[in-house]
């Protein structure tokens, strides 16, 4: 069982890896990118200014994310990595940790 249970993991990884390649980044990074359309204008805008006073330097702009969308991604990678820290408190944020623990075992 626990050989199935490694092989069944290791091949989920690759498949995670080709899919964040294929998608251009984590669903996160690209829901914060201002030119993703999946969200409306508004709700993206309202992410970002709940961001501007928690994440200070972390401010990608609709112009500096079009001039270079790599320092904007990796503003929004530092927030979701600081954000999963942050989050960690398993008693204080028990959905969170459930999600986490189901992502984990998938």
């Amino acid at each position: 069982m626990a050989f199935l249970s490694n092989l069944v993991s290791n091949k989920g990884y690759l498949l995670q890896v080709w899919l964040l390649e294929t998608w251009g980044g984590p669903p996160t990074t690209l829901l914060l990118r201002h030119s993703d359309l999946t969200l409306d204008e508004h709700t993206t805008q309202r992410y970002h200014r709940w961001m501007r006073p928690r994440f200070r330097g972390l401010k990608p702009t609709l112009e500096s994310e079009a001039i270079d969308p790599g320092s904007a991604d990796s503003c929004y990678v530092s927030a979701t990595d600081y954000l999963q820290e942050y989050t960690r408190d398993k008693a204080k944020y028990p959905v969170v940790y459930s999600d986490s623990v189901a992502y984990g075992f998938a």
